[in-house]
């Protein structure tokens, strides 16, 4: 006779806890680490010994304990993501900033035109300020607006192609 399936998130419903108690369970789960079994009764409007019973009998303290962990190693794992997608886009920001700049310094800047070297230099700045996180903000970057004030006065002197 096959042996059923192990429960490998102990937070999940187990097949002898009823419906309303792993209701229960998930709410004394979501109220996070300051979480009191009296909380979970106010907030069934059950006695707390009901409560106090399906927690013992279904160890929520260990599955909430279990549940913590969990969710914090989810969060870390989120916030590297994140953190490594604003340094990737930062990157690429100053890439493209370089490439707006070294294109300005060319003897013949005619194989680029000025607006897409204007282009590169605008994109790169504000994925620079999105990689910074200053996306939301109004934040000069004085690099990038030397490059855009030059990018100006070649237009002036040469003309645009």
């Amino acid at each position: 006779m096959p042996s059923s399936p192990v429960n490998r998130d102990p937070w999940n419903r187990r097949p002898d806890e009823t419906s309303t108690q792993y209701a229960m369970f998930k709410a004394y789960c979501e109220l996070g680490p300051a979480r009191t079994i009296e909380d979970v009764s106010s907030r069934f409007g059950c006695a707390v010994s009901r409560v106090k019973h399906a927690s013992g009998k279904h160890d929520w303290a260990a599955r909430a304990s279990e549940y913590d962990v969990a969710l914090r190693d989810v969060s870390a794992i989120t916030i590297a993501d994140g953190e490594r997608a604003l340094h990737m886009q930062y990157a690429i920001g100053e890439a493209m900033l370089g490439l707006g700049i070294n294109a300005l310094r060319m003897k013949n800047p005619s194989m680029i035109r000025m607006k897409e070297i204007h282009k590169l230099i605008e994109t790169g700045g504000e994925l620079m300020r999105k990689g910074a996180g200053l996306a939301d903000m109004k934040v000069d970057i004085e690099t990038v607006d030397r490059v855009k004030d030059a990018v100006a006065d070649f237009i002036i002197e040469h003309g645009e192609e």
